[in-house]
């Protein structure tokens, strides 16, 4: 109903991977909400004692499951990400949806084929690396981040970056990448877009693509763009978007502190920096 919430306990959750809500191995699942409708942590809590230090106090974990919707929801101040999505999970979607205050991420994608995320604002995340907006970042070469969608969601004033793609544990073998981002909004994040895809190992890297269009990242307190992507890779393209007032780099190509190879592969198609 609006308003109504569900409230973490105040002094529980003290084991590292205590979620408030978890749908494991689940299938036709909706939760929706009314206006001002949380699933609500204590995030300010579980950073210091007698609290073991963790990053997976979630407060919705969305794992092995299958057509699962959730609308019109806020997930708020957990110990960890808003939302996450793992395991072979697919046919989920996030429609009308507010990540505030988080721990590490807005919302993680670690595996899924088949996301449909629209209408959703990510704010405020703060607490530990990477603290985006939005990480897509799988775990094992099994994982998948295919068929996923971003409609009209927005980024504001997290920490780190607005919108995370870091592929770095998929090689050749896994399921080729399928990210679009579609008239997405950045502003006063730490980055705006962060692309890593880089190998230590020297083994192969992973194909795809990732789209942004009709896209803004306005006012980041570092970069509007950072890609570590060497060429032969997944494919990068900006199409329609805007990049505006950067407080550092508009874009920045790099290979960090490692001999990889040099960053290349990007498309802009009718970009106004």
């Amino acid at each position: 109903e609006p308003g109504a919430e569900i409230v973490a306990m105040k002094g529980a959750f003290r084991e590292k991977r205590d979620c408030l809500l978890r749908l494991d191995g689940v299938t036709n699942v909706t939760i929706r909400g009314g206006a001002g409708s949380a699933l609500r942590m204590w995030r300010d809590d579980y950073a210091k004692p007698p609290y073991v230090r963790s990053e997976w106090r979630h407060a919705l974990a969305i794992r092995n499951a299958k057509n699962v919707k959730v609308v019109g929801m806020t997930f708020a101040e957990s110990g960890g990400d808003g939302v996450v999505v793992s395991g072979t999970s697919e046919g989920i979607e996030l429609l009308d949806c507010v990540m505030t205050k988080n721990f590490r991420q807005g919302l993680s994608v670690i595996s899924c084929h088949d996301l449909w995320v629209e209408n959703c604002l990510f704010e405020k995340t703060k607490g530990t690396n990477p603290e985006s907006g939005v990480d897509l970042e799988p775990d094992s070469p099994q994982d998948r981040l295919t068929s996923c969608m971003f409609r009209n969601c927005r980024s504001v004033g997290n920490a780190g970056n607005a919108f995370c793609i870091a592929p770095v544990m998929l090689n050749a073998a896994s399921a080729p990448i399928g990210i679009r981002f579609e008239n997405c909004v950045s502003e006063n994040d730490g980055t705006g877009v962060q692309v890593a895809l880089f190998r230590r190992d020297g083994s192969a890297y992973p194909t795809g693509k990732v789209v942004f269009a009709g896209c803004e990242f306005k006012s980041p307190k570092r970069g509007c763009l950072l890609v570590n992507k060497p060429a032969g890779t997944l494919g990068l393209t900006f199409a329609n978007c805007r990049f505006l007032d950067a407080q550092k780099e508009d874009f920045h190509l790099e290979t960090e502190q490692w001999d990889f190879d040099p960053p290349d592969g990007v498309r802009f198609s009718n970009v106004f920096v």
